[in-house]
């Protein structure tokens, strides 16, 4: 294999990782205290409400991840009953996380989802009237996710928990890509090396 040949490759192998998604995260709140303000604790994500409101752990099981799971408030009481924002630094594809605490059947509420300023659509929350078994809401049709808007309108509200994501494509590469690249370009050094040794002597 030719030097120029195994910089192709190297080239590919760097765009290949670019783009490709990171591990995935979750972000399920139970590293927080019961009745946390949620705001910008996880890296490149905030979570806000509708203005007077916030954004509180609560500690219930309703049959998420224990013991935390999130709601919109009043100062420090819980109503789960106001919008609740999620927006991320960067933008992420394979978003999802559940909705729990359903007390109607049928459509509960609705995500919207944003890429920027443009919405990309809006997914219905579905509820079995059964408060203890989760809904998973899962938004990986839509890429590149910027924001999304939480509504409900159950009866007594919705809280939510299990927040997973990846990086969206262009992201920084992930440690392990870096090592695969600095092999790559060793590679093609010692071809280098070799080549100029065994290169015959110039007149």
């Amino acid at each position: 294999m030719t030097i120029l040949k195994l910089g192709i490759g190297v080239t590919a192998l760097f765009s290949a990782l670019v783009s490709a998604p990171g591990f995935a995260t979750t972000i399920n709140f139970d590293n927080l205290a019961d009745g946390a303000v949620v705001t910008n604790q996880y890296a490149g994500v905030t979570f806000s409400s509708s203005p007077g409101s916030q954004i509180l752990t609560t500690a219930q099981n309703l049959g998420s991840t224990l013991p935390n799971f999130i709601c919109s408030g009043v100062g420090s009481a819980i109503n789960c009953v106001d919008t609740v924002f999620v927006d991320f630094a960067s933008g992420t594809n394979g978003l999802s996380f559940v909705a729990v605490g359903d007390n109607n059947t049928g459509v509960n509420g609705a995500v919207s989802v944003f890429a920027g300023m443009t919405l990309l659509g809006s997914v219905n929350i579905i509820g079995d009237g059964n408060a203890f078994t989760p809904y998973l809401v899962n938004l990986s049709a839509f890429s590149g996710i910027t924001r999304i808007a939480i509504t409900t309108n159950d009866i007594a509200g919705l809280g939510y928990d299990d927040f997973t994501y990846n990086s969206a494509v262009g992201g920084v590469p992930e440690p392990a890509a870096w090592a695969m690249m600095l092999a790559g370009f060793g590679i093609i050094g010692s071809a280098m090396r070799r080549r100029v040794r065994g290169a015959p002597a110039s007149a």
